[in-house]
């Protein structure tokens, strides 16, 4: 969006202080700001009804308990409220309208592409029918239409306010201040000192009650750095966005000594943090971050002539990374997890492995095989164990000879009966029966079964619900590789399969948990050897977003993305403008080598609020600086 040249001169056109913002500009930076620097570091506890969208899957009369999304959400939508009022401002205030050329903006690509992505976002959201969740959002993430709609209202708020360098500069004040706070609670993490251990932070994030009731955080991600961002593939998305803006800053601010040092400690911390979220993801969109960067300063370097300089440069860099690599311990242990998840593609060793040559005492399940009145529980080495039932109740046999019960004992808490066994060949395991359920339990697995009236026997989901096993699941590639990138190859081949019936909208905004197929107990089984785990992501933005608003909005996401890298790319590699001051030329190249990063991260990491709100405000920085660009 360009402002028109033809315009006689506006003094609202590029402010360079305070005094020269109208209220419209002054309320959403003061807006853009608080949302900056506050969102991103908030955590508190909240106990959230689930809805009925999620009775499925969870007690009706559970709360999910919530600490890093839910109240970011709420404040998320507060702010884009605001936002969305002060946009108004700017097409009807005589002040500023003038200043946009608002019917050439509907012909921009880069506008088109965000429109269509807003309108399958609502058109989703209208026809699904899981319309508590569309509105709510599921547990955990709270991504319901209003807060993606308030991402777009981010993007277009920040394209809309900053028109000089004095605002980018203050909405880039928000963003290192959460930096900073983020970095320091993540590098404490990294060097194990987690600070939401500490009773300062019991007492900040618990509401009253609950503190003064003896509950007390837990770390969620143990020797991980999760920071304020709660999953450590959250971190890394976060840190592949900071970390090129941070360095750029270090490298070409040159206003004053004060930020220079802000974005100096805020590139250290946030480098610890990336090591120590373990985030493979991460750690490859920060390599693809580098890779760009590397290419704009050879190219510069190449045609202003000190590409020798750049090269040594480069190579020192390297040695210095690969030296804190081999000589320093928690480094160096960490970037060999990170390695191990990027290229290991076999299963993980366990009670799941379906590999040959397990441990004596370890049987690996294989598949489940229910008839009327029998179960077939079929291992892939160790034979399979039979469970019949008739009246006289539970007959249980290894191949064709009976089991005798090693032990019995009653559960008076939970009013069953647990009765254990020991089979030479293929290990320890009990029937624990309540009624007209039973579960088979050996070492961490249990399955569920129900008995019938006519004593026939049915798989049960974790909440008792009949599985239908010859229902076939979909699948598409990743065979054999299901537990690749932490089970992503099985979560991305069930998941393609759905793409077929949502391409125009999708089943709703953050309704991927509900429709993802949640009985494929065999397959959750060889994948993660946890057969009841509920698959609540993606674990891919790209894939959610088709799934939830549809195939076209996840193209034109994809535009999006790809729109802002390429035109942005040549802006750069033509070098600083004629009128654009050093340190912005250094953030333009920050930004855009961020949203490459991110753009790779994205590939195997998901939308969330804690980050997602971060990235669509630096779009919007990047996007109003090349517009600058473009007017100048």
């Amino acid at each position: 969006m360009r402002i028109p040249k033809n315009k006689a001169y506006n003094k609202y056109a590029q402010p360079n202080d305070f005094k020269h913002l109208t209220d419209a500009d002054k309320i959403t930076g003061i807006t853009l700001l608080l949302m900056a620097a506050i969102i991103p570091i908030i955590v508190k506890y909240a106990q959230v009804p689930l809805g009925p969208d999620q009775n499925l899957f969870f007690n009706p009369n559970e709360k999910a308990v919530d600490m890093f999304s839910y109240y970011k959400s709420i404040y998320i939508l507060i702010g884009s409220g605001i936002l969305f009022l002060c946009i108004l401002d700017y097409r009807l205030s005589e002040k500023l309208k003038s200043l946009y050329n608002w019917k050439g903006l509907l012909k921009n690509p880069f506008s088109i592409g965000f429109i269509v992505y807003l309108s399958a976002i609502i058109l989703s959201g209208i026809f699904s029918e899981y319309r508590y969740t569309v509105i709510h959002g599921i547990f955990e993430r709270y991504e319901s239409v209003f807060i993606l709609i308030s991402y777009l209202v981010i993007f277009a708020s920040v394209i809309l306010f900053v028109r000089s360098a004095f605002q980018f500069r203050f909405l880039l004040y928000g963003l290192l201040f959460s930096c900073l706070v983020i970095g320091l609670i993540g590098t404490f993490q990294f060097f194990k000192l987690d600070f939401f251990m500490t009773e300062i932070a019991n007492r900040l994030v618990l509401n009253s009650e609950s503190f003064n009731s003896g509950v007390r955080l837990t770390t969620p991600f143990p020797n991980q750095s999760y920071t304020t961002l709660y999953n450590p593939n959250s971190v890394g998305s976060y840190t592949v966005l900071m970390l090129p803006i941070t360095f750029l800053g270090a490298v070409y601010y040159n206003r004053d000594i004060i930020t220079r040092i802000w974005f100096i400690v805020c590139g250290v911390v946030t480098l610890f943090t990336a090591i120590g979220c373990n985030s493979a993801a991460g750690m490859a969109g920060l390599a693809f971050s580098a890779l760009v960067l590397f290419v704009i300063f050879v190219h510069r370097s190449y045609k202003e002539g000190y590409l020798k300089k750049v090269l040594l440069g480069v190579f020192a860099g390297l040695a210095v990374i690969a030296a804190a690599i081999i000589f320093i311990s928690p480094i160096r242990s960490r970037m060999l997890v990170i390695t191990q998840k990027l290229f290991d593609w076999s299963p993980p060793v366990g009670v799941n492995n379906l590999n040959p040559a397990p441990p004596a005492n370890s049987s690996f399940f294989k598949d489940i095989i229910v008839t009327q009145g029998a179960v077939e529980i079929e291992t892939t080495n160790n034979g399979s164990v039979f469970i019949a039932n008739n009246s006289d109740g539970l007959k249980l046999s290894y191949g064709e000879t009976p089991l005798t019960p090693v032990s019995t004992e009653e559960n008076a808490q939970r009013y069953s009966v647990v009765t254990s066994y020991s089979v030479p060949g293929f290990g320890d395991f009990t029937i624990e029966q309540a009624s007209s359920e039973f579960a088979f339990i050996m070492q961490s697995i249990q399955f569920l079964f129900g008995i019938e009236e006519n004593n026939s026997i049915t798989l049960l989901s974790n909440l008792m619900k009949p599985i239908d096993l010859n229902k076939p699941i979909e699948s598409f590639g990743f065979a054999g590789m299901e537990s690749w990138g932490s089970g992503r190859g099985y979560i991305w081949s069930r998941t393609f399969p759905l793409l077929k019936d949502r391409i125009l909208i999708g089943s709703g905004p953050d309704s991927y948990m509900l429709v993802f197929p949640q009985d494929d107990i065999i397959g959750k089984l060889r994948s993660w050897g946890k057969p009841y785990i509920t698959v609540d992501k993606a674990h891919s933005l790209f894939l959610q977003t088709a799934v939830n608003t549809g195939v076209i909005s996840m193209l034109a996401l994809i535009f999006i993305f790809a729109w802002f890298i390429v035109t942005n790319f040549r802006l750069v590699i033509k070098g600083q403008g004629p009128d654009e001051e050093k340190w912005l030329f250094g953030m333009r190249i920050g930004i855009l080598a961020g949203v490459c990063g991110y753009m790779v991260v994205s590939m195997a990491t998901d939308s969330t609020v804690s980050v997602s709100p971060v990235f669509w405000m630096i779009l919007g920085l990047g996007a109003a600086l090349q517009r600058r660009l473009v007017r100048e």
